[in-house]
């Protein structure tokens, strides 16, 4: 470590120590000490069940929550960790908006054993996304899929019409080429 003197520090506009009759006076660069003040934490909205709910083992059920006031447009649930750690249950990551109230979270048991949730228990929390990010066309579905595509058998792609269409990728073809672009797991 390294001690620095009052003269280096103010040379360099670090930290200037100004000693006057009643006391010292610092300053941070140009700014005093006392206008420097911490970043406001803004609390994000949790999402609190509104009652108690049994849910059976590798399902997914709907949960009651209390209803919180949305100020932005888009929001993003980040479930709680810690009950995804301890009970095994989880509700995703989720884009919801504020549109309507939302009265219902979609909870996962990821357990084989039943969970119960009691009312009050934290399921996660509220965070802003930015609407630019997240600027979907829910109205249109690509003309060239027929009723020979079922929904099991295959996934949709439709990308903008300057480029080459893909209408339909088998399941296990689609499954095997996001496995192949990611690393392998840590076991």
């Amino acid at each position: 470590e390294l001690l620095l003197g009052n003269d280096f520090l103010s040379q360099f506009k670090r930290l200037q120590i100004n000693y006057v009759p009643n006391g010292a006076e610092l300053l941070l660069g140009e700014l005093p000490v006392n206008v420097i003040e911490e970043q406001e934490t803004v609390k994000a909205p949790r999402l609190v069940t509104k009652t108690g709910r049994m849910l059976p083992p590798r399902a997914i059920v709907p949960v009651e929550i209390e209803t919180t006031t949305l100020n932005e447009a888009t929001w993003m649930i980040e479930p709680s960790e810690h009950l995804a750690q301890t009970k095994g249950l989880t509700a995703g990551k989720v884009l919801v908006s504020s549109d309507q109230p939302l009265g219902q979270v979609l909870m996962v048991n990821l357990t084989n054993r039943r969970a119960y949730l009691r009312e009050g228990t934290v399921l996660g929390q509220m965070e802003a996304v930015e609407p630019s990010i997240v600027a979907v066309d829910e109205g249109e579905t690509p003309d060239s899929l027929g009723d020979d595509v079922g929904e099991d058998s295959a996934e949709s792609i439709s990308d903008s019409d300057s480029m080459p269409r893909m209408t339909s990728i088998p399941s296990q073809a689609f499954r095997a080429q996001v496995a192949s672009t990611l690393p392998p797991a840590d076991v």
